[in-house]
């Protein structure tokens, strides 16, 4: 089970731990970040981030995901979620 706060020295760390149900837990609470993000966003007249979340898909946000948890174990797994959905942004052409 993951609860908040948690840390990104907890993310698994490797393709094979991504799979498990430990690392579906921390896609699944991403996936929920995002959407309450969403929400906000909409009540704020900003676009809401939308991208289809295919196998390839999570697959990459699995990756940025670890890539930044390895860097920095010391932070906040909020922290990596919020840098994951500034990146999505930027390649939706989202200014804000």
């Amino acid at each position: 089970m993951v609860s908040a706060p948690f840390f990104c020295r907890d993310f698994p760390q490797t393709d094979a731990d991504a799979q498990s149900p430990k690392g579906l837990a921390f896609y699944s609470w991403y996936q929920g970040f995002l959407t309450s993000t969403n929400f906000s966003r909409n009540s704020s007249r900003l676009s809401a981030i939308n991208y289809q979340a295919d196998t390839a898909r999570i697959d990459e946000d699995m990756a940025f995901l670890r890539v930044y948890c390895l860097d920095n174990p010391g932070k906040q797994f909020i922290e990596a979620a919020l840098a994951l959905i500034r990146m999505h942004r930027i390649r939706l052409g989202l200014s804000r």
